[in-house]
């Protein structure tokens, strides 16, 4: 069961009645008259009228309703692991990760190193074998 229409239209309703109080606190700051206070008490009396309908309202056991702050906890923990491997993932495709970005470079260091390394062997075999033809 989803939240429906209804519990949609009770929040937009307590949010209209908590900016009138607002309204109404700073329209007091200066005195208050007799009306203002009996529409306060009215306002705060529906706003907790329809907190407790919005209570009624909500599912008590579906699935992504959480019950406890240690429940909410556990969901961000997940949320934010999810979160972090999905952006180490996409820095990877993008290559603007820093880690990446000097693992290419040891990474091209080293095969530069490796490549005048055979060169050099190779150059030092061709050169002792000419040697060698040309001493005997």
């Amino acid at each position: 069961m989803a939240a429906s229409d209804t519990t949609y239209a009770i929040e937009a309703g307590i949010i209209q009645k908590i900016n009138r109080l607002n309204r109404l606190y700073y329209d007091c700051l200066n005195g208050c008259s007799v009306s203002t206070r009996n529409e306060w008490s009215t306002l705060i009396r529906d706003v907790n009228n329809d907190v407790n309908r919005l209570k009624n309202e909500l599912p008590e056991s579906e699935p992504g309703n959480l019950k406890s702050y240690t429940d909410i906890l556990n969901k961000y923990k997940e949320i934010q692991d999810i979160r972090d491997e999905m952006s180490n993932k996409i820095d990877d495709i993008k290559e603007t990760n820093t880690v990446s970005h000097t693992s290419n470079i040891k990474l091209l260091s080293s095969t530069t190193l490796y490549e005048n390394l055979g060169w050099s062997l190779l150059a030092t075999t061709v050169l002792y074998y000419v040697f060698m033809k040309v001493s005997k």
